[in-house]
């Protein structure tokens, strides 16, 4: 009998109260805030796919190859053509390295780079909005807008 006890009081051990106040062993993970309780300063949202905010390189969201029209990606020389990737932008005759994206949500930003072309320099701002479906994307510089397609 006496060597039951001991199984006993495992067993016993193992039937813990969940309504129980924490021990000190669990007290340092705190619970989440049940729906509906938490407060604007301690609220938890959901991360979104691609994190509003400043960030160093273009979202993977935007990235691949885009033209003027479905004909345009498989044609030899698209005029619209562009291929985008996380560290730039490259048109049919200039090519932009970025310096920094806002992203505004998460199918809009704001890609500031520094381009080269047609043996010129400059700095611009481009900002970039994906369709619902991403598979067209919408470039708007200065006001003047123009629309791609995805190829990839």
């Amino acid at each position: 009998m006496r060597a039951l006890l001991p199984l006993s009081l495992v067993a016993l051990a193992a039937c813990e109260r969940t309504d129980a106040p924490p021990s000190a062993e669990n007290a340092a993970v705190p619970a989440p805030p049940a729906k509906g309780t938490g407060t604007p300063g301690n609220a938890v949202a959901p991360e979104p796919a691609t994190p509003v905010g400043r960030a160093s390189a273009i979202p993977t969201v935007f990235q691949g190859r885009w033209a003027g029209d479905a004909a345009g990606c498989s044609g030899p020389r698209d005029e619209m053509a562009l291929s985008v990737t996380g560290d730039a932008l490259r048109f049919y005759e200039s090519e932009g390295r970025v310096e920094t994206v806002d992203i505004v949500s998460p199918r809009e930003a704001s890609v500031e780079a520094s381009f080269t072309g047609e043996g010129e320099s400059w700095r611009d701002t481009r900002r970039m909005t994906l369709s619902e479906d991403g598979q067209k994307l919408t470039i708007d510089i200065a006001g003047t807008s123009s629309t791609r397609v995805r190829c990839d």
